[in-house]
């Protein structure tokens, strides 16, 4: 709109037939509603940033980096040292001896192919 237009109808209006309580109302209406936007504004950019933050934290900490995660397969390691091969017998000895079904037992060390895990410590190759 014209600025100048307005400026002269705010002119030309009678100031004895504003109503004070109704523009004061007006007022703290308008002031609420700019502070309810101006407070969600500043919550969504904290939100945003938390988001970021988050997702970065999350990517780091999922990261493959094969020095810090242990792998559960017992197939990549071609050479044990003495406390993982105590380790072996340890766990071996302990499954036979508290197991009630020694055919599940030996299952379980065909799957993890323990004879091989056992021979590549030595440099041979069971097949």
């Amino acid at each position: 709109m014209n600025v100048d237009t307005q400026i002269k109808k705010i002119q030309n209006e009678d100031i004895g037939s504003i109503d004070p309580k109704s523009f004061l109302i007006n007022l703290h209406h308008k002031r609420t509603k700019n502070d309810a936007r101006r407070s969600q504004l500043i919550n969504g950019i904290y939100a945003f940033c938390l988001l970021i933050m988050f997702s970065v934290v999350t990517v780091n900490q999922l990261a493959y980096e094969p020095g810090t995660h242990a792998s559960v397969d017992l197939m990549p390691y071609q050479e044990m040292d003495a406390e993982t091969e105590s380790f072996v017998y340890d766990l071996a000895d302990y499954l036979i001896v508290s197991s009630d079904d020694i055919w599940q037992t030996l299952d379980f060390f065909d799957e993890i192919n323990l004879n091989d895990l056992i021979a590549s410590n030595y440099g041979e190759k069971n097949e």
